[in-house]
C-alpha cells in the first residue's frame, strides 16, 4: 500500500488532470451532452488497468505501468485546455502557474534521481555477474539462474535454459506470502519440475549461476534440497563466487 501510495504521488501531475479530464467527461455524459466514443473508452481502460491492480492485492512499483497509457491520454487532454485557458490569465498569474508545474514535475524526477543514487550500489551489484556470464559463455548458449534474478538473463543476452524467468514458480518463495509458507518448497504451478526437467534436457545450460544466498528469500532454498536439481549438479563444477553467487560451468 505504500508503494502504492508513493506511485499516485509521483504521478501527482498525472492523477490531478487525468482524473479532471474523467470528471468533465462523466459531467458532460451526464447532461446528455455528445461524447466521444474513444472517451468513454479511455475511462474504462483507466478503470478497468486500475482495478486490476488490486487484484492480487500486490503492490510492486512495476504493476502500476498498465495505468501509465490511458491516465497519460486523459491527462494530456485536460492538461492541453488547462494551459490554452491558463495563456489568456495575466502575466503574473501564467507565470506562477507555469512555476508551479515545473516544479510539479521536477520534485518527484528529482526524488527518483536522489533515491536511484543512494541506492545504486545495492541496484547495480549484480552488473559483475553479467560481465562473468558475457565473458564464459557466446550468445548461442544457455544458462540458468537459481533464484529470481531475471535481469541477468536480459543484461547477458543469454539464452534461458528454462522456461522458468523466476524460480518462485517452482519453490513458491514470492515476496508477499508468510515466513513459513516460503519455507514449505512447495511449487505453485502442478507439473512445474517436469517443465523443468523436460526444458533443461532440451537444451542443458553451460552456467548456472546460483543466486539464492543473495537475496533473503531463498536462503532456505538451495539447490541441493530439490531432487532435480541436484542431480544435475553432479554434472558441473564451481567455477567461481561472485558478489554472493556461485557460478556453476557444466564438465
Amino acid at each position: 500500500v505504500t508503494v502504492h501510495l508513493a506511485v499516485i504521488l509521483a504521478w501527482g501531475l498525472l492523477w490531478y488532470f487525468g482524473i479532471r479530464q474523467v470528471v468533465e467527461t462523466l459531467r458532460a455524459f451526464r447532461h446528455t451532452k455528445p461524447v466521444p466514443t474513444e472517451a468513454i473508452l479511455l475511462i474504462l481502460w483507466l478503470g478497468l488497468t486500475y482495478v486490476t491492480i488490486f487484484i492480487g492485492w500486490r503492490f510492486p512499483g512495476h504493476y502500476h505501468l498498465a495505468v501509465l497509457p490511458p491516465l497519460s491520454i486523459l491527462a494530456g487532454q485536460a492538461f492541453s485546455r488547462f494551459v490554452a485557458k491558463q495563456r489568456r490569465s495575466p502575466q503574473l498569474r501564467w507565470r506562477r502557474i507555469r512555476t508551479g508545474i515545473v516544479g510539479a514535475a521536477a520534485v518527484p524526477a528529482i526524488g527518483f534521481l536522489i533515491v536511484a543514487f543512494a541506492t545504486r550500489t545495492k541496484e547495480l551489484d549484480f552488473l559483475p555477474i553479467v560481465q562473468q556470464i558475457i565473458e564464459r559463455t557466446s550468445p548461442s548458449d544457455h544458462i540458468f539462474v537459481w533464484g529470481s534474478y531475471p535481469q541477468l538473463y536480459s543484461f547477458s543476452d543469454r539464452r534461458m535454459a528454462t522456461r522458468f524467468v523466476s524460480c518462485t514458480h517452482l519453490v513458491g518463495a514470492y515476496a508477499n506470502r508468510p515466513r513459513e509458507v516460503k519455507d514449505r518448497a512447495e511449487s505453485v504451478i502442478a507439473g512445474s519440475w517436469q517443465m523443468f526437467r523436460a526444458d533443461w534436457e532440451a537444451h542443458p545450460p553451460v552456467l548456472i549461476i546460483d543466486m539464492s544466498m543473495v537475496g533473503l528469500d531463498w536462503a532456505t532454498h538451495p539447490m541441493t534440497r530439490y531432487p532435480v536439481l541436484r542431480a544435475y549438479l553432479n554434472e558441473y563444477r564451481v567455477e567461481s563466487v561472485i558478489n554472493g553467487a556461485t557460478i556453476y560451468r557444466r564438465l
